[in-house]
Protein backbone atom coordinates (compact mmCIF):
# COMPACT_ATOMS: atom_id res chain seq x y z
CA UNK A 1 0.00 0.00 0.00
CA UNK A 2 3.01 2.43 0.49
CA UNK A 3 4.22 2.15 -2.84
CA UNK A 4 0.68 2.82 -4.04
CA UNK A 5 1.03 6.88 -2.55
CA UNK A 6 2.97 9.89 -4.45
CA UNK A 7 3.79 12.83 -2.54
CA UNK A 8 3.62 15.94 -4.81
CA UNK A 9 5.72 18.67 -3.36
CA UNK A 10 4.79 22.08 -5.16
CA UNK A 11 8.03 24.99 -4.69
CA UNK A 12 9.47 27.70 -6.64
CA UNK A 13 12.68 27.85 -4.77
CA UNK A 14 16.08 25.55 -5.49
CA UNK A 15 17.19 26.22 -2.30
CA UNK A 16 14.38 25.00 -0.69
CA UNK A 17 13.92 22.24 -3.10
CA UNK A 18 17.44 20.88 -2.23
CA UNK A 19 16.82 21.80 1.71
CA UNK A 20 13.52 18.89 0.58
CA UNK A 21 15.51 16.30 -1.19
CA UNK A 22 18.42 15.90 1.91
CA UNK A 23 15.72 15.83 4.16
CA UNK A 24 13.69 13.10 2.24
CA UNK A 25 16.92 11.67 1.05
CA UNK A 26 15.64 7.77 2.32
CA UNK A 27 12.74 7.82 0.27
CA UNK A 28 14.26 9.29 -2.91
CA UNK A 29 15.62 6.26 -4.58
CA UNK A 30 11.34 5.01 -4.66
CA UNK A 31 10.54 4.80 -8.02
CA UNK A 32 7.49 7.31 -8.55
CA UNK A 33 6.82 8.02 -4.90
CA UNK A 34 8.08 11.70 -4.60
CA UNK A 35 7.73 14.44 -7.21
CA UNK A 36 8.32 18.49 -7.54
CA UNK A 37 5.82 20.85 -8.79
CA UNK A 38 6.02 24.38 -9.63
CA UNK A 39 2.44 24.80 -8.95
CA UNK A 40 -1.48 23.59 -8.95
CA UNK A 41 -1.57 25.51 -12.38
CA UNK A 42 0.77 22.14 -13.63
CA UNK A 43 -1.73 19.84 -11.96
CA UNK A 44 -4.54 18.18 -14.17
CA UNK A 45 -8.58 18.91 -13.18
CA UNK A 46 -9.50 16.09 -10.28
CA UNK A 47 -5.86 14.59 -10.80
CA UNK A 48 -5.75 14.07 -6.91
CA UNK A 49 -6.79 11.60 -4.41
CA UNK A 50 -5.46 12.66 -1.15
CA UNK A 51 -4.31 15.57 0.96
CA UNK A 52 -3.17 18.94 -0.57
CA UNK A 53 -1.37 20.74 3.05
CA UNK A 54 -0.48 24.10 3.19
CA UNK A 55 1.21 25.75 6.19
CA UNK A 56 1.62 29.35 6.27
CA UNK A 57 1.48 29.84 2.76
CA UNK A 58 -1.88 32.33 2.60
CA UNK A 59 -0.77 34.63 4.64
CA UNK A 60 2.62 35.31 2.35
CA UNK A 61 0.26 36.30 -0.63
CA UNK A 62 0.20 39.30 -2.29
CA UNK A 63 -2.79 41.49 -1.01
CA UNK A 64 -4.74 44.93 -1.42
CA UNK A 65 -4.64 47.22 0.79
CA UNK A 66 -8.08 48.81 2.00
CA UNK A 67 -8.74 52.27 3.60
CA UNK A 68 -11.72 53.93 4.55
CA UNK A 69 -12.70 57.46 3.72
CA UNK A 70 -15.54 59.66 3.93
CA UNK A 71 -16.57 58.63 0.53
CA UNK A 72 -16.28 54.95 0.49
CA UNK A 73 -13.46 52.37 0.51
CA UNK A 74 -10.26 53.38 -1.62
CA UNK A 75 -7.15 51.54 -2.29
CA UNK A 76 -3.81 52.20 -1.03
CA UNK A 77 -1.33 52.69 -3.91
CA UNK A 78 2.58 53.39 -3.83
CA UNK A 79 4.07 56.11 -5.23
CA UNK A 80 7.85 57.31 -6.12
CA UNK A 81 8.34 61.15 -4.78
CA UNK A 82 11.46 62.82 -4.19
CA UNK A 83 13.14 59.89 -3.78
CA UNK A 84 11.57 57.38 -1.24
CA UNK A 85 8.20 55.42 -0.91
CA UNK A 86 4.86 57.09 -0.35
CA UNK A 87 1.33 55.72 -0.46
CA UNK A 88 -1.84 57.44 -2.03
CA UNK A 89 -5.62 56.67 -1.89
CA UNK A 90 -7.14 55.97 -5.68
CA UNK A 91 -10.24 54.21 -6.31
CA UNK A 92 -10.44 50.33 -6.18
CA UNK A 93 -8.34 48.40 -9.00
CA UNK A 94 -10.39 45.64 -9.99
CA UNK A 95 -14.41 45.44 -9.92
CA UNK A 96 -13.61 41.79 -8.37
CA UNK A 97 -12.21 43.52 -5.79
CA UNK A 98 -15.50 46.35 -5.09
CA UNK A 99 -17.61 43.12 -5.39
CA UNK A 100 -15.82 41.09 -2.84
CA UNK A 101 -16.04 44.45 -0.74
CA UNK A 102 -19.96 44.27 -0.82
CA UNK A 103 -20.08 40.64 0.33
CA UNK A 104 -17.91 41.79 3.80
CA UNK A 105 -19.82 41.69 6.49
CA UNK A 106 -18.45 45.39 7.26
CA UNK A 107 -19.67 49.03 8.94
CA UNK A 108 -15.98 50.73 9.03
CA UNK A 109 -15.28 54.19 10.26
CA UNK A 110 -13.60 56.68 8.65
CA UNK A 111 -10.12 56.16 8.55
CA UNK A 112 -9.65 52.11 9.43
CA UNK A 113 -7.71 50.17 6.94
CA UNK A 114 -7.69 46.81 6.44
CA UNK A 115 -6.58 44.04 3.91
CA UNK A 116 -8.27 41.64 1.30
CA UNK A 117 -6.37 38.52 -0.64
CA UNK A 118 -8.02 37.58 -3.76
CA UNK A 119 -5.21 35.42 -4.34
CA UNK A 120 -5.50 33.14 -1.57
CA UNK A 121 -9.46 32.72 -3.12
CA UNK A 122 -8.15 31.83 -6.82
CA UNK A 123 -5.61 29.16 -5.19
CA UNK A 124 -8.49 28.07 -2.89
CA UNK A 125 -10.28 27.31 -6.35
CA UNK A 126 -7.70 25.61 -7.70
CA UNK A 127 -6.96 23.05 -4.95
CA UNK A 128 -10.39 22.17 -5.12
CA UNK A 129 -10.01 21.77 -9.14
CA UNK A 130 -7.44 19.86 -9.05
CA UNK A 131 -8.89 17.55 -6.08
CA UNK A 132 -10.92 14.31 -7.13
CA UNK A 133 -11.39 12.74 -4.10
CA UNK A 134 -9.77 13.92 -0.66
CA UNK A 135 -9.30 16.73 1.95
CA UNK A 136 -7.75 20.54 1.97
CA UNK A 137 -5.90 21.27 5.17
CA UNK A 138 -4.61 25.16 5.68
CA UNK A 139 -2.80 25.57 8.38
CA UNK A 140 -2.21 29.58 8.98
CA UNK A 141 -2.59 33.04 11.01
CA UNK A 142 -6.47 33.94 10.61
CA UNK A 143 -9.98 34.68 11.65
CA UNK A 144 -13.49 34.38 10.73
CA UNK A 145 -14.44 37.14 8.24
CA UNK A 146 -16.76 38.30 11.50
CA UNK A 147 -13.75 38.31 13.62
CA UNK A 148 -10.99 39.49 10.77
CA UNK A 149 -13.34 42.80 9.75
CA UNK A 150 -14.17 43.86 13.03
CA UNK A 151 -14.78 47.96 13.59
CA UNK A 152 -12.08 47.37 16.46
CA UNK A 153 -9.50 46.19 14.33
CA UNK A 154 -8.70 49.76 12.63
CA UNK A 155 -5.64 49.24 11.32
CA UNK A 156 -5.66 45.68 9.94
CA UNK A 157 -3.40 42.93 10.33
CA UNK A 158 -0.38 43.95 7.78
CA UNK A 159 2.66 43.44 9.40
CA UNK A 160 6.39 42.97 8.19
CA UNK A 161 9.03 40.82 10.10
CA UNK A 162 12.94 41.70 9.78
CA UNK A 163 15.67 39.90 12.31
CA UNK A 164 13.21 38.05 14.55
CA UNK A 165 10.77 41.78 15.49
CA UNK A 166 7.68 42.94 13.75
CA UNK A 167 7.28 46.78 12.20
CA UNK A 168 4.51 48.57 9.81
CA UNK A 169 6.83 50.22 8.01
CA UNK A 170 6.95 48.17 4.69
CA UNK A 171 9.31 50.83 2.55
CA UNK A 172 12.16 50.28 5.01
CA UNK A 173 14.71 47.48 4.57
CA UNK A 174 13.35 47.45 0.67
CA UNK A 175 13.68 43.57 0.06
CA UNK A 176 14.77 41.72 3.36
CA UNK A 177 11.74 41.49 5.19
CA UNK A 178 9.05 39.73 5.16
CA UNK A 179 5.07 40.93 4.98
CA UNK A 180 2.20 39.18 5.52
CA UNK A 181 -1.46 39.72 6.34
CA UNK A 182 -3.84 37.29 8.35
CA UNK A 183 -5.72 35.22 5.97
CA UNK A 184 -10.01 35.40 5.93
CA UNK A 185 -11.23 32.11 6.36
CA UNK A 186 -14.69 32.54 6.06
CA UNK A 187 -14.24 33.68 2.22
CA UNK A 188 -11.77 31.02 1.94
CA UNK A 189 -14.34 28.59 2.71
CA UNK A 190 -16.88 29.92 0.50
CA UNK A 191 -14.14 29.84 -2.25
CA UNK A 192 -13.66 26.34 -1.56
CA UNK A 193 -17.33 25.66 -1.68
CA UNK A 194 -18.69 27.43 -4.63
CA UNK A 195 -16.31 24.84 -6.37
CA UNK A 196 -18.07 21.48 -4.73
CA UNK A 197 -15.95 21.31 -1.28
CA UNK A 198 -17.59 20.51 1.93
CA UNK A 199 -15.79 22.72 5.00
CA UNK A 200 -15.31 20.40 7.90
CA UNK A 201 -15.06 22.77 10.51
CA UNK A 202 -12.06 25.40 11.84
CA UNK A 203 -10.07 25.02 14.71
CA UNK A 204 -7.07 26.48 16.35
CA UNK A 205 -3.34 25.23 16.37
CA UNK A 206 -3.68 24.13 19.82
CA UNK A 207 -6.68 22.21 20.01
CA UNK A 208 -5.77 20.44 16.70
CA UNK A 209 -2.00 19.04 17.89
CA UNK A 210 -4.02 18.17 21.78
CA UNK A 211 -6.85 16.56 19.27
CA UNK A 212 -4.14 14.17 17.58
CA UNK A 213 -2.27 13.55 20.67
CA UNK A 214 0.45 15.39 21.15
CA UNK A 215 1.04 15.72 24.48
CA UNK A 216 1.75 11.82 24.26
Amino acid sequence: FRHRLRYLLIDRSPVMREAQRRNLSTWMNEPGLIAWENGLDDLAPSSITGLLFSNELLDAFPIHRIHMTRGGPQEVYVDYQEGQFVECLKPLSTATLAAHLERLPHNWPEGYRTEINLQALDWMQQVAQCLNRGVALTIDYGHTAHDLYRPERKTGTFLCYSRHSTNETPYCSIGTQDMTAHVDFSSLAAAGDAQGLSVTGFTNQLSFLMGLGVEA
